[in-house]
């Protein structure tokens, strides 16, 4: 299942071995077959390819895969851009059967859906205007992964890699730092936009605050007070299903009345000791993410930070006027990501309507 990318569409890696090896347990497909995920959540996020450069044209892979293969009146291309529209994704989700983490698309979906049919030089004149806009939404990404790639190498060039401090920074708990945390509002938040705006989980990105899905809330004078966000201030997850998600956390970089939600916590730094980007930065190094595991805990399925570990979490200390020039660069550059983010919010756009065009929406 891993051998398919989700952005690309292609293989992106395979083995060979002797077919005596795979013939049971896997599930064969042949060169231009293309392969459609039926389990959750890997068929909700598109994830499908075309078999091309197989080994003698053969191939054996997980049986999480549907098989399609085209026939003459129809290319692979056609299929393979027919399964990953969005529309068809949600039309496969309302058929999916079994239990929550496993369910799947059965067989009898792909055998009853309709798929045009145009001729063969219709479905290639429209095959290349998918692949070019397809193409287009891959680059877009790529330069986002090239642009936070270079955040990091900054942050290392600056500060030395965290695991083996070769610069001898002092170590410092954010207590020492005089670190004020707070836990959000428990009121419960809604779409329309009554109230002030609510921060949640699903805002809160590692180094990054999305407003697409944005709710509000009505709350007292006081609490609102309270809890309204200040430019500098870090938000943390503080509990997920998910423990790779507690601890996330993100600079709030805006003069924006916000307050934030009960499984997020507010850190507000007091001491001019440390800069909030530079912290950042080093609790979402994987050297950060090391310091700040022991003090997750796991009950009922739901892991946690508190206040009090948060507080424990030992953090480099470099000088703040290094601080200062990287939380500089920080900030220069998420201008331009804010930039990249928005070209390819408008080329994975321009992709799906180009898809829904090109099929008709089937729901």
């Amino acid at each position: 299942m891993d051998a398919v990318d989700d952005v690309t569409g292609r293989l992106a890696y395979t083995l060979t071995r002797q077919i005596a090896e795979v013939q049971q347990g896997y599930t064969a497909f042949a060169e231009n077959d293309v392969l459609f995920a039926k389990i959750t959540p890997c068929m909700e996020n598109g994830k499908a390819a075309i078999a091309r450069r197989l080994v003698n044209s053969v191939g054996f892979g997980s049986t999480e895969f549907h098989v399609l293969r085209a026939s003459e009146e129809t290319l692979p291309e056609w299929i393979f851009y027919f399964v990953r529209k969005k529309s068809t994704r949600e039309l496969a989700e309302q058929f999916m059967t079994g239990s929550a983490g496993q369910r799947r698309v059965p067989a009898s979906f792909l055998s009853e859906v309709s798929i045009p049919k145009p001729d063969l030089k219709v479905q290639k004149v429209l095959i290349e205007r998918l692949e070019r806009a397809d193409r287009l939404r891959r680059l877009r990404q790529y330069a986002l992964t090239i642009s936070d790639q270079y955040l990091q190498n900054v942050f290392l060039e600056m500060f030395g890699d965290p695991e083996t401090n070769p610069k001898g920074w002092e170590i410092s708990t954010l207590d020492d730092m005089d670190a004020d945390f707070r836990y959000g509002t428990s009121k419960k938040s809604d779409y329309p936009p009554v109230g002030v705006p609510v921060l949640r989980i699903p805002n809160v990105l590692n180094r990054h605050i999305d407003l697409s899905d944005l709710k509000y809330s009505q709350l007292d004078a006081g609490e609102e007070r309270r809890l309204t966000l200040q430019r500098g201030d870090i938000l943390f997850v503080r509990t997920n299903g998910n423990p790779d998600y507690v601890g996330r956390c993100t600079v709030f970089d805006s003069d924006e009345k916000f307050v934030y939600a009960s499984y997020l916590i507010r850190a507000r730094i007091a001491s001019e000791e440390i800069n909030p980007w530079f912290l950042e930065a080093f609790l979402q190094h994987q050297e950060g993410r090391k310091k700040m595991l022991p003090f997750i805990r796991t009950t009922a399925g739901q892991s946690n930070i508190s206040v009090e570990g948060l507080g424990q979490i030992p953090v480099p200390r470099p000088p703040l006027e290094l601080q200062q020039q990287y939380a500089l660069v920080v900030q220069k550059h998420e201008r331009l990501r804010r930039m990249q983010v928005e070209a390819l919010r408008q080329a994975e756009q321009l992709y799906e309507t180009l898809l829904e065009e090109a099929f008709g929406n089937q729901n």
